[in-house]
């Protein structure tokens, strides 16, 4: 659950990251590494966005490269910089 303050936000982020995703998919590696094996079973999976905006709610600037199949792809950034982020927000909000 979520204020209602941040529906909005939370809407035009989730369009600015859809966006880098239809990016990546044109350029050929917008695909996401699925668990255990979801991407033999559902094999468009990878590229779906529903599957994305999971992983990137949030995503790292650069991509990663899976060595086996040599496919490229989008990580969320790590759980310590959103953190630290929030931290520096509540900072400099006046918070805590």
């Amino acid at each position: 659950m979520l204020p209602e303050s941040l529906k909005v936000p939370l809407q035009e982020h989730l369009k600015k990251v859809n966006g880098i995703h239809e990016k990546d998919l044109s350029e050929g590696w917008g695909r996401v590494q699925m668990p255990n094996a979801l991407d033999r079973k559902y094999p468009n999976a990878p590229a779906d966005w529903r599957w994305s905006a999971a992983a990137e709610v949030f995503p790292q600037e650069n991509r990663w490269r899976n060595q086996k199949t040599r496919e490229e792809g989008r990580h969320h950034v790590h759980e310590p910089f959103l953190q630290r982020a929030v931290k520096e927000a509540v900072r400099v909000a006046g918070g805590f």
